[in-house]
């Protein structure tokens, strides 16, 4: 029961869905809750770059274009760091 080290991307997916059916905030809502969730769940690092990519696609629609730069940026470096090439590749 609870929270487990992929529950951020079902968060982030959902917020995306969420955001393409039309309803961008609370779309918005999903993804900054599965980012918030990135540093307090153990292990969540190595989904840490598929988190902050598919939250992307919500966040360019509220926040300033600089902001979904780094979104992307540190998706890469996160991707990096785990070893999840493919992701990294596409941040």
């Amino acid at each position: 029961h609870g929270m487990s080290r992929i529950s951020p991307v079902g968060f982030a997916h959902f917020g995306s869905l969420l955001g393409t059916l039309g309803n961008i905030l609370e779309g918005y809502r999903y993804v900054k809750l599965a980012k918030q969730l990135l540093g307090r769940i153990a292990g969540s690092n190595e989904v840490a770059g598929e988190v902050l990519k598919v939250s992307t696609n919500v966040v360019c629609f509220v926040e300033p274009a600089q902001s979904t730069i780094e979104f992307f940026k540190e998706g890469f470096n996160l991707s990096m760091a785990s070893g999840d090439l493919i992701t990294a590749m596409e941040c």
